[in-house]
């Protein structure tokens, strides 16, 4: 049996999406340089390359076969065709137009591949048509963890030699994508089957949205979490809501106890019993 969101999904076109990123440091968001993915069905597919908005290292430039040198890109001494991030998306956009109910496989997708294309798509302000043409995410990992239980290793490279008995070049997207697609036909996995892991493409934007407003929120509710009046898990709840200390008491004068309390309790687990014995610190 699907999830609710698999359970929308009766004609899902299945796409296999699996992304090649360079980071020149571990403290920078990754900058994509080649986006490829192929519809699991009918094998269209889909494949561009981006110039990366930073240096690249001798070492990164040796493993990934890209080099850039500010003017042209090459992979493995062949020179590319190449377009901007915002080009790329948009073109991406453009291929996915043509499936209904777009599901967006990768391997490791829901910690790297899909948090990073949520990033770029987001930066360049076109999340809303983004969530309307991708209907949700699968990581392929998880997939294989759950289902696959005593598998030694579950890295795409060792999949590929458990399922397929090949070895193939994991540092180009295009490459990445199609053995994955293998790997899934292989493994004797249905659409059925990966449904059951399916989530909301929104899901990673809301995120971080969650994570930028707890860190520059949470500060204001220290004394409070301090002194014993708000658990840290409470107030970090609210923080990520978009709240803050000075919030929560522009609500309390306005719309007093009663309006306070409804809004903590639709943010959190709200101990009432807490706020009543506390309710002067605040």
């Amino acid at each position: 049996m699907v999830n609710k969101l698999g359970q929308t999904f009766e004609k899902t076109e299945i796409l296999i999406l699996i992304f090649c990123i360079f980071s020149v440091r571990r403290n920078i968001i990754p900058h994509i340089v080649q986006i490829a993915a192929k519809e699991h069905r009918t094998q269209t597919s889909f494949n561009r390359y981006i110039p990366p908005q930073l240096p690249m290292s001798n070492e990164a430039e040796k493993v990934t076969g890209i080099v850039w040198d500010g003017r042209k890109l090459f992979y493995k001494g062949v020179e590319l065709d190449f377009v901007n991030i915002k080009v790329a998306i948009s073109d991406f956009f453009m291929w996915l137009n043509q499936f209904s109910n777009a599901v967006l496989v990768a391997h490791n997708g829901k910690n790297f591949d899909f948090r990073v294309l949520s990033t770029a798509v987001y930066n360049c302000n076109m999340y809303d048509n983004f969530t309307q043409i991708v209907m949700g995410f699968i990581d392929s990992l998880a997939l294989f963890r759950s289902n696959f239980p005593k598998i030694e290793k579950y890295n795409q490279p060792f999949l590929a030699q458990h399922f397929c008995k090949e070895e193939y070049n994991a540092h180009n997207a295009v490459d990445d994508v199609n053995m994955l697609d293998k790997i899934l036909i292989a493994a004797n996995v249905s659409k059925e089957l990966m449904l059951k892991l399916c989530y909301n493409s929104n899901s990673h934007l809301l995120q971080e949205n969650f994570i930028k407003a707890k860190a520059k929120n949470l500060p204001s509710f220290h004394p409070l979490i301090a002194s014993g009046v708000m658990k840290m898990t409470t107030a970090e709840n609210i923080a990520g809501s978009g709240l803050n200390c000075a919030h929560l008491k522009l609500i309390y004068t306005r719309k007093g106890e009663d309006g306070l309390i409804d809004v903590l309790m639709s943010k959190t687990a709200f101990d009432t019993e807490k706020w009543t014995e506390n309710k002067q610190k605040v």
